[in-house]
């Protein structure tokens, strides 16, 4: 079954993805094959960007670990014969925008971390315009020897280190003084990287940090990406090279880590761990076929695990109600006593708790409940007969300018069908015309810590 998640599901279900993967880099970073680090990264990275997961047999309830919602103060459509409480009796809607103090804190930690990348890369972009082709011996017979996607190769004195740049226009930039021998090996390491598109790898981990910045397994995805993308590139740069040359690469490697990139495009990442880099370069093997096929049911497992393998799972046959604030809410019948007999006045029985009327959990039983009968029995109404409802509600701290929350409606087989889900904060007059020949029961629901009022009911 496909699941809709919340944004905070999206950060949960990518921070576990992101413990997955640190577990499967600690145990196989130097033995799995190139690439494979670099993939599990962009899977747990799409796990925190993806709002659909799908539940299964095999699918972790982790639904507990998550924030229950408030409960939704839409308008439904109105049933058909009802007026839905007339429109003129309505609290206004309010002159401001209300928005939650957590979604403005949030908004403002993405905006200023996308504003903070997106001057980094800007300003990044207008010193490469300095940048001029590099006309050097060795750098033209490598260009004259590849083949496949056109690149240029650009010498800016600004850089410390070569890097690789550009989506659509890809370009490998030298800084002065490389070695006129570590060319090969140094055209060849950022080729590597503009062929497996690593910087639109590093672009999305950023927008990851972006949205979750508050999850610090996003900022531990990104630097881990940033770090085994390098780790896969030096693997790939061996398979092409050789064994035979991973002394001079590591040699190189650390020629260029001596010399720390300041004007790199993604400044938050540091130095890469450039013994773990030597390390690897030096007890590098080519993996066999069968370490090949292995790593690849490794990737599809871990890739259809984040899918399914947290997807919240819904109880079977648990019906589909609001999760209410805490309180416990009163329905009265005005400012005078309640007669003997509630029945008298439509009112059926005791109040009820709605964990009672419903199978849920029980640490959601909250919110009042309360049925309108007519003498203890369900209303049996002609088609076109009114019933109509007079309600009030006590005045809450909190609650002056909103009105409380409620719901009105009518109980049709078992299932309830509101007349109106919203904010009661005035006297408001509704009524409900009978379709059809019929019993019906009519309920109200306080999800308030106050009281909210019945002044009258009458059929018309």
């Amino acid at each position: 079954m496909l699941i809709w998640l919340t944004p905070l599901q999206m950060s949960l279900y990518g921070g576990l993805a992101v413990l997955a993967a640190l577990a499967v880099r600690t145990a196989g970073r130097r033995r799995l094959p190139s690439g494979v680090l670099s993939w599990l990264w962009l899977l747990a990275a799409l796990r925190f960007l993806l709002p659909v997961s799908v539940s299964g047999p095999a699918s972790v309830d982790v639904s507990a670990l998550l924030p229950r919602p408030l409960p939704s103060v839409s308008l439904p459509a109105p049933l058909p014969g009802t007026a839905a409480a007339d429109a003129e009796a309505l609290p206004a809607a309010p002159d401001r925008l209300d928005i939650p103090w957590p979604v403005l804190v949030w908004a403002a930690g993405a905006l200023v971390l996308a504003a903070l990348f997106a001057g980094l890369w800007l300003s990044w972009r207008l010193r490469l315009r300095r940048a001029r082709p590099c006309r050097r011996p060795a750098v033209e017979a490598w260009l004259t020897g590849r083949s496949g996607r056109r690149l240029r190769v650009l010498e800016y004195p600004g850089l410390t280190t070569p890097m690789a740049c550009g989506l659509f226009r890809p370009a490998i930039l030298l800084p002065p003084g490389v070695p006129e021998e570590a060319l090969p090996l140094v055209l060849l390491h950022e080729s590597v990287h503009l062929a497996r598109r690593d910087n639109l790898k590093r672009g999305l981990s950023l927008l990851v940090v972006c949205l979750h910045w508050y999850n610090p397994l996003a900022w531990v995805l990104a630097v881990f990406l940033a770090r085994d993308v390098e780790l896969d590139c030096d693997k790939a740069v061996l398979a092409r090279a050789g064994r035979d040359c991973r002394a001079e690469y590591a040699s190189t490697l650390v020629s260029a880590a001596a010399r720390p990139a300041r004007s790199s495009p993604y400044p938050c990442y540091g130095k890469h761990a450039i013994k773990e880099r030597v390390v690897t370069i030096m007890t590098w093997k080519k993996p066999t076929r069968r370490r090949c096929v292995l790593a690849a049911v490794l990737l599809a497992a871990f890739g259809i695990g984040l899918l399914t393998g947290f997807a919240a799972v819904s109880r079977q046959g648990e019906p589909d109600v609001p999760v209410f604030p805490q309180g416990e809410g009163v329905v009265g019948l005005g400012n005078r006593e309640p007669p003997d007999d509630l029945n008298a006045f439509g009112l059926s029985g005791a109040v009820l708790n709605i964990g009672d009327y419903w199978d849920i959990p029980v640490e959601i039983k909250n919110g009042v409940m309360c049925q309108f009968r007519d003498g203890g029995r369900p209303w049996t109404l002609a088609e076109g007969e009114t019933v109509r409802f007079s309600l009030t509600a006590g005045l809450v701290e909190g609650y002056e300018e909103r009105g409380q929350p409620m719901e009105i409606g009518v109980l049709r087989d078992g299932a309830r069908v509101p007349l109106f889900n919203g904010n009661l904060n005035v006297t408001m007059d509704m009524h409900f015309t009978a379709p059809a020949d019929g019993s019906y029961e009519f309920y109200l629901l306080n999800v308030c810590v106050d009281s909210i009022y019945l002044l009258d009911v009458s059929v018309q």
